[in-house]
C-alpha cells in the first residue's frame, strides 16, 4: 500500500474491511455501497480494487470479491486506521445487507417537451440520490413514451451492464 497518500491507504483499507465483514461481495453491491456512502467515486474504487488484486490481497471470483489470507492479515493489523464512524457504517451494512439490499436502486425518467420534440432524462436513483443520468431526445410524444417505458422496465439492467462494461 502507498503509505505516502493516507487517503488512498484509508480507501484501500475500507475496501478490505468491507470484504472482511461481508466475506464475499459482488462488484455491483460493493460499488452501490461505496458510491452511495461517498467514501470514494466509482473510478477510484476500480483503480484501488485493481491494485488490491495485483497485490494479491483480494480475489476476483467472477464478478465478486473476497479477501485472501494476506488481505485478512493486512486489514486485521491496520483496521484502526479506518475512522470508527466508517467502521460502524460498514458493520451495520454487513449485518443488515443479508436481509435487504445495500441500496434501493430504481429507474426513473423525466420527460420534458421541447421545440424539437421531447427530452427524456433517464435516471437511476439510490434512495433520493441520483447515481446515473442519461438525456435522450425523441421527436414525437409516442416515441418519447416508448423510450420512457423501455427505460422503466430495463433501466436497472442497462445501468448494471454499463457499470460491468466500464470495469473491464
Amino acid at each position: 500500500m502507498n503509505v505516502q497518500d493516507p487517503q488512498l491507504t484509508e480507501n484501500k483499507l475500507i475496501l478490505l474491511y468491507i470484504l472482511q465483514q461481508k466475506d464475499t461481495v459482488s462488484a455491483i453491491e460493493l460499488s452501490d455501497f461505496i458510491v452511495f456512502k461517498g467514501y470514494m467515486d466509482y473510478f477510484t474504487m476500480q483503480e484501488l480494487l485493481e491494485e488490491l488484486l495485483y497485490a494479491e490481497l483480494i480475489l476476483d471470483l467472477n464478478g465478486s470479491y473476497t479477501l485472501t489470507p494476506m488481505g485478512e492479515e493486512v486489514v486485521t493489523t491496520f483496521r484502526y486506521r479506518i475512522p470508527n464512524s466508517i467502521r460502524d457504517e460498514i458493520n451495520e451494512y454487513a449485518r443488515t445487507s443479508t436481509y435487504r439490499r445495500s441500496s434501493m436502486l430504481e429507474a426513473d425518467c423525466d420527460m420534458t417537451q421541447t421545440e424539437q420534440g421531447y427530452t427524456l432524462n433517464c435516471l437511476i436513483r439510490d434512495y433520493d440520490h441520483i447515481v446515473f443520468s442519461l438525456n435522450i431526445q425523441a421527436p414525437t410524444e409516442e416515441k418519447a413514451f416508448a423510450v420512457r417505458n423501455h427505460w422503466m422496465q430495463r433501466g436497472l439492467t442497462i445501468y448494471r451492464n454499463l457499470i460491468s462494461e466500464l470495469r473491464q
